[in-house]
């Protein structure tokens, strides 16, 4: 089962031309079914996709996010369809099942972080050791750039214009310019200067984070890192990359910043991405007037 994934996987990069990230999560997703159907004791390829179904209601039972689970059910539906072109599957299980088509989850304003949260987490990771110095810079990164986890991650020294205030990020072919506050420059700068010369384990690596061993620094490296400083800040909300970039976002438009200048921050194609990134958004006075006229209660006529 191992080489048809490994296969598959070059299907996508070579022929389909997909992204390398795009590439990671259909690996994840198969993976993560073909471990539930190798649990379940299904031996062949047929066995194994009529297990689809059940393993979407696994994950519903899981809680897993709308999303997740629709990213689920298109990796592996592209997955059968591949399968079945190398007729290792006689029939796509996939086809002609019918998923409810679930709602999308609208993270509300109090999911966000709020600027005393940001500078909590910022002052905890300020210890002046190599590991601190790393931490600070990766979460002062997140907080001025809004960066997605795999442009972050892949950011590399050729990246920065510190002199200059800003960061480039490639995608798709486009370059853009992201600015970096005085905090996120001088965290960088301290980083550079006092932790990742010490980090680097191969010399020549232009990575510009690092994880403890001197390797680029990986999700799961950025995911337990972001844990444990939620928790050190006594913060319940799961803090994320993407979570540092919905509330960099509405933090921009909450103090005036125009919709197109957080658009072109984030590197949106299309502005009405942004427009659900800050849907909740209402401006202070607002708040402030419900929260203090004496006729904005409820029950109040």
């Amino acid at each position: 089962m191992e080489q048809v994934v490994t296969e598959f996987l070059t299907f996508l990069k070579e022929t389909r031309q997909m992204k390398e990230n795009t590439v990671k999560s259909y690996e994840r997703d198969v993976k993560s079914f073909l471990s539930f159907s190798c649990c379940n004791s299904f031996e062949t390829w047929e066995e194994t996709g009529n297990s689809f179904p059940e393993y979407i209601e696994q994950l519903k039972r899981c809680n897993r996010s709308a999303s997740t689970i629709s990213r689920n059910i298109a990796s592996l539906r592209c997955f059968f369809r591949y399968l079945k072109g190398k007729n290792l599957l006689q029939k796509d299980p996939s086809k002609g099942q019918k998923y409810e088509r679930l709602p999308a989850q609208e993270e509300s304003y109090e999911a966000l972080l709020t600027t005393d949260e940001v500078d909590r987490l910022i002052s905890l990771s300020k210890t002046e050791d190599i590991k601190g110095y790393r931490d600070c810079a990766i979460l002062e990164t997140l907080y001025a750039t809004g960066l997605k986890v795999g442009d972050f991650l892949n950011l590399t020294i050729s990246d920065l214009h510190l002199k200059e205030g800003y960061l480039t990020v490639t995608a798709d072919g486009h370059t853009r310019y992201v600015p970096l506050y005085k905090g996120a420059l001088t965290a960088i700068r301290n980083y550079l200067k006092h932790s990742r010369k010490y980090l680097i384990s191969k010399p020549g690596t232009d990575v510009l984070f690092l994880n403890q061993n001197g390797l680029p620094l990986s999700r799961q490296g950025l995911w337990k890192l972001l844990k444990t400083y939620a928790q050190k800040a006594g913060i319940s909300k799961e803090l994320t990359p993407h979570l540092f970039r919905r509330s960099m976002a509405m933090h921009l438009v909450e103090n005036g910043a125009d919709l197109s200048v957080v658009q072109e921050l984030l590197g949106h194609k299309n502005i009405e991405l942004t427009k659900r990134y800050v849907k909740n958004f209402k401006p202070k006075i607002i708040s402030d007037y419900t929260r203090y006229h004496p006729k904005s209660h409820p029950g109040d006529a």
